[in-house]
C-alpha cells in the first residue's frame, strides 16, 4: 500500500531526525570506551596475526571479541578512512549500525504497508526504531552492532512472504547468514520461517544457506585455533542487569552501578552454567509449537524473541534491538512503545553517568557510585523485574494468539491488528 505524500514526507522526517540525532552523538560524544576499545584491540590483533584474532583478544573475564568475523572489514575500513580523513575512528566504528537503524525503520514501514497497515501505524513503527532510546543508545553511543546484524534477517521476513516462492529459501537463508557473520543471534530468524516452509527441501535449503556463509568465514579461524575460537563464540553474559539473573541475585545491581565489586552467589553461578541449555530448550519448544500451528513468520518471530527475553538468564539493553523490528512487523506497536517508556529510568541508570562523565569512568565502561543504593534497590530492580514479568505475560498472550497465516490476503500472516 502506497503512503500518502504527506505521510511519506513525515516518514523521511522521522528517519532523518533519528539519523541526525545519532550523528550528533557519534561525532559529539566519545562513546562507550569498553566496546570501542574492543574494536581497537581487534584492529591491532588483525595486524599481529589475523587468524589468531580470538586468541589475541581473549583475556579478562571474557573474550573482548565474542562475535563472528563479519564486522572485521568495517573495523579495518574505519581505521583506514579515519587516518586518511583525520576523522575520529571511534565515530566511524559506529556509523554502520547507525545507518542500519535508518534502513530498518524504512523496511519495517514498507513491510507494514504491504500488510495493509495505516500510514499512522507505519510512521509510529518507524519512529520507535528511529527515535526510540534503546536503538539510539545501542548504536550511536555504545557501538553495538546488533542492528547491523539483525537487518538482513528482517529483510528475510519480507522476502519470505513477498519474494518469488521458487528462490525464497535460498535468498532468505543467505540473508540470515549474512547477519550471522556479524552476530550469531540472527540465526533465530531461521526458526521463525520453518513453520511456513512448503516442503522438506525448502527447509533444508533455508537452513543450509543460513549456515553456509558463517561457517565459510569462520573456517580459517577455526583451522588456525579451533578451541579458542569456539570459546570466544560461546555466550559470555553478565548477570545482574536484568532477566532471570536479576531475580536470582538482585543485589548485583550494586556491583554494576555502584561498587564494581562482584560476588556471585551459588544460584547465580548455577544460572550461568544453565544459560545456554535453557535458551536452547525454550527456543526448541517455541519452534515446535509454531510449526504445529503453522504460525506466520512475524508471529513465530515474536514468540521466539519473547522466549529469549523470558528464559534468557542474562539481559543487556541492546538485546531488545533483536526483537523490536519483528514485534513491530507483527503489529505490536503499542507494546514496543510501552517497553521503551518503561525502560527510560533503567536506561538512565546505565547510560546517563557515562554520558555525563565521558572519559572519566572508573572502568571505562560503567561510572560507579553515581546512583544511591536505595535508588538501585527500590527503583531499578522493581522496574526491571516488572519488565521481565511483562515479557512472561506477553509470551503467554502471543502463544495463545498464534495462528496460521492467510496467504490469500497477501499480508504478514494476519497478525496485524485491524
Amino acid at each position: 500500500m502506497a503512503m500518502a505524500a504527506r505521510s511519506r514526507a513525515l516518514l523521511w522526517v522521522v528517519v532523518g531526525a533519528g539519523l541526525l540525532l545519532r550523528l550528533v552523538v557519534v561525532f559529539g560524544v566519545k562513546g562507550d570506551s569498553f566496546d570501542l576499545g574492543s574494536m581497537d584491540l581487534v584492529w591491532r590483533a588483525l595486524h599481529v596475526h589475523a587468524l589468531h584474532l580470538y586468541a589475541l583478544t581473549d583475556f579478562g573475564p571474557a573474550p573482548r571479541w565474542p562475535y563472528p568475523p563479519g564486522f572485521l572489514p568495517a573495523i579495518l575500513f574505519a581505521h583506514w578512512l579515519g587516518l586518511h580523513l583525520s576523522v575520529s575512528i571511534h565515530a566511524l566504528y559506529r556509523l554502520p549500525a547507525v545507518i542500519a537503524d535508518a534502513v530498518l525503520a524504512v523496511i519495517v514501514a514498507d513491510l507494514l504497508g504491504r500488510a495493509g497497515a495505516s500510514d499512522r501505524r507505519r510512521l509510529a513503527a518507524a519512529a520507535l526504531i528511529s527515535l526510540g532510546p534503546v536503538p539510539i543508545l545501542a548504536s550511536s553511543y555504545q557501538a553495538q552492532i546488533d542492528s547491523l546484524a539483525i537487518l538482513p534477517a528482517v529483510l528475510a521476513i519480507g522476502v519470505w512472504i513477498y519474494g518469488p516462492e521458487q528462490r525464497r529459501a535460498l535468498v532468505c537463508g543467505l540473508l540470515i547468514g549474512v547477519g550471522a557473520t556479524v552476530k550469531t543471534v540472527p540465526l533465530i530468524a531461521v526458526l521463525a520461517l520453518l513453520p511456513t516452509a512448503r516442503s522438506r527441501r525448502e527447509t533444508v535449503v533455508l537452513v543450509g544457506a543460513a549456515l553456509a556463509l558463517p561457517l565459510v568465514v569462520l573456517a580459517p579461524f577455526v583451522i588456525a585455533d579451533a578451541s579458542i575460537t569456539a570459546r570466544a563464540l560461546r555466550y559470555h553474559g553478565g548477570p545482574g542487569i536484568g532477566g532471570i539473573s536479576l531475580l536470582l541475585q538482585p543485589n548485583l545491581v550494586l556491583a554494576w552501578f555502584r561498587t564494581g565489586v562482584f560476588r556471585f552467589s551459588a544460584l547465580t553461578r548455577d544460572g550461568q552454567s544453565a544459560a545456554t541449555t535453557l535458551i536452547a530448550v525454550s527456543l526448541a519448544a517455541a519452534t515446535v509449537y509454531c510449526v504445529r500451528r503453522r504460525a506466520s513468520a512475524p508471529a513465530a518471530a515474536t514468540l521466539l524473541w519473547l522466549a529469549v527475553y523470558v528464559f534468557g538468564v542474562d539481559f543487556f539493553f541492546q538485546y531488545l534491538v533483536w526483537g523490536i523490528p519483528f514485534f513491530l512487523l507483527a503489529g505490536h506497536v503499542r507494546a514496543v512503545a510501552a517497553v521503551q517508556i518503561a525502560l527510560l529510568f533503567p536506561l538512565a541508570v546505565r547510560y546517563l553517568p557515562s554520558l555525563l562523565h565521558a572519559g572519566s569512568t572508573a572502568s571505562g565502561y560503567i561510572h560507579y557510585g553515581y546512583w544511591s543504593a536505595d535508588v538501585l534497590r527500590y527503583v531499578y530492580v522493581p522496574v526491571m523485574v516488572g519488565v521481565w514479568v511483562g515479557a512472561v505475560v506477553a509470551l503467554l498472550v502471543a502463544a495463545r494468539a498464534v495462528r496460521a497465516p492467510a496467504p490469500e490476503l497477501g499480508s504478514l500472516g494476519g497478525e496485524l491488528p485491524a
